[in-house]
């Protein structure tokens, strides 16, 4: 079995095999290798001449094993190539849908791309919220199903890692959206809801957002790529206690955070 693993100094390549660019960091490549690996770009990969994906790759290459990483409490990562394949246009996804009532094709098309809004089988027009920290690693894919019509979410939420089910398979979740820190330095906006900070992005496009899956996934272990950055947070309504423990933390580490809140708390 062929073991590939990413490099997590992008920088290192000028450009993609495909011919774009670099600069964005958004093609990752093996260890090893300056011309295979996986551009998010154009959404390929570029496998070396001797490895038959379909045959040879090991599922090591689907996800990073607890036990292969050096560093303890290191995640473990799923293969881009299954967040890809969840991109296909020809299947339904309610969320989406959704989005072309109320933007046109090109700026709906421009949002999957920019937030690799995927969609899943796992229930009929479900939406997979891709986690990508900055280094481009897939940490693992929120699932939920939304109403068409009308955007609600369903009460119906699962994993990718576990509808995978990738055996001895280390979580450590990021900020939906952080896959996007690296590539300016606008103000980051947070929110709570992964569909408030796809739709928010279109309409104040100042800021790079992003989502931490509600009040309780706004953990110190998320917002350690946040140093140094001015951050907003948008919490929804009943969550100021948690936002204010948060403040201090975020403060000691030279953050410059403006509060807002979506909603008036009354």
């Amino acid at each position: 079995m062929i073991s590939l693993k990413y490099d997590t100094n992008r920088n290192r390549v000028l450009s993609c095999p495909c011919g774009k660019s670099n600069q964005d960091g958004k093609f990752a490549p093996y260890i090893g290798y300056i011309d295979k690996g996986y551009c998010f770009s154009c959404s390929k990969s570029f496998f070396p001449d001797f490895v038959k994906p379909e045959i040879n790759v090991s599922i090591s290459n689907l996800y990073r094993d607890k036990k292969q990483e050096t560093t303890k409490n290191s995640p473990s990562y799923i293969h881009p190539d299954i967040l890809q394949q969840s991109l296909k246009p020809n299947i339904s996804n309610n969320l989406i849908s959704f989005l072309l009532g109320i933007f046109d094709t090109e700026i709906v098309s421009q949002l999957i791309d920019k937030y690799r809004i995927g969609t899943s089988k796992h229930w009929d027009g479900a939406t997979v919220f891709w986690q990508i920290d900055i280094e481009g690693n897939v940490r693992t894919g929120k699932i939920m199903l939304y109403n068409a019509n009308k955007g609600r979410r369903e009460d119906k939420i699962s994993w990718a890692h576990k509808v995978l089910k990738l055996p001895n398979f280390a979580l450590r979740q990021c900020l939906y959206g952080e896959h996007l820190l690296h590539l300016d330095t606008k103000p980051i906006a947070i929110v709570e809801s992964e569909k408030t900070a796809i739709i928010a992005s279109v309409y104040l496009p100042q800021f790079t957002w992003s989502a931490s899956g509600g009040k309780a996934g706004l953990t110190k272990d998320k917002l350690e790529v946040l140093k140094g950055r001015n951050v907003n947070l948008y919490p929804d309504r009943n969550v100021l206690k948690a936002v204010l423990f948060y403040l201090r933390w975020v403060s000691k580490n030279r953050g410059n955070i403006l509060y807002y809140l979506l909603k008036q708390i009354s």
